[in-house]
């Protein structure tokens, strides 16, 4: 753990450094984040075809920031849909490896990726889980230490801490996301220190972690009522999700 409290102020500064120096700079959170861990800093991307893949152990300031320039220096080729082989090669040079099942719709890291790119401006998900706000991305795979209590993804509506569990299937064993919650309750002073001084989106204070189990929804969900009464005794939220498209309006 001191080694993470070590890495998230590192991380957190030179975000703020490398956002300060150049405008526009903010983009490139759409599509790549930032992870503290044990060994040093991750940067994330969220990318087609490289989704939840890093460049690991960045060890400080300088080169962390010195990766996120040539991030921002392609971006404009990393998030067009044009130019494949370029963007490979850049990602190659950058140092982020390729997902070995591209196509593979149906993955946990690709739902994981989705989720993380829209979960910001998520009406429905706000909407379903009662939230103060937008639920906005904080972090993804938070760890203290090694083992278990691996969060999936951290998310915030200015209240409420919200620990997403994403399931490759549907199925009724909620206890590992119960025991996830409690466990971060109990060090909560620990998490609190941590979010504070977690890279791009830190968390000042909440009130309140609440787990959510989130599957892939069915049209035949038999075992709906199952479900539900999961959800009030063990004091989780389920959500289902379907596939779906997003729009922008250019014209």
């Amino acid at each position: 753990m001191e080694i993470i409290e070590k890495y998230a102020p590192i991380a957190k500064q030179a975000w703020q450094d490398f956002v300060k120096a150049r405008d526009n700079r903010q983009r490139i959170c759409n599509y790549f984040h930032l992870r503290p861990t044990n060994k040093g800093i991750t940067v994330v991307t969220t990318l087609n075809n490289y989704e939840m893949r890093g460049v690991r152990g960045i060890k400080n300031a300088e080169n962390l920031i010195a990766l996120l320039e040539k991030i921002d220096k392609n971006y404009e080729v990393l998030t067009s849909l044009n130019n494949e082989k370029k963007k490979k090669e850049i990602m190659k040079d950058l140092g982020f490896p390729q997902r070995r099942k591209a196509n593979d719709s149906k993955s946990e890291e690709k739902i994981q990726a989705t989720m993380i790119n829209t979960m910001s401006k998520d009406k429905n998900l706000r909407g379903k889980l009662g939230a103060k706000d937008y639920i906005r991305f904080i972090a993804s795979e938070l760890i203290f230490e090694q083992g278990k209590h691996r969060v999936d993804i951290v998310g915030f509506d200015g209240k409420t801490i919200y620990f997403f569990e994403l399931k490759k299937g549907r199925t009724l064993k909620a206890k590992q996301l119960y025991d996830y919650v409690n466990y971060y309750n109990n060090k909560r002073v620990i998490l609190e220190k941590l979010l504070k001084t977690y890279p791009i989106n830190s968390v000042d204070s909440f009130k309140h972690i609440q787990g959510v189990m989130v599957m892939e929804y069915a049209d035949n969900s038999v075992e709906l009522k199952a479900w539900q009464e999961l959800a009030k005794e063990s004091g989780i939220r389920i959500v289902f999700y379907k596939p779906s498209l997003t729009y922008e309006n250019i014209a």
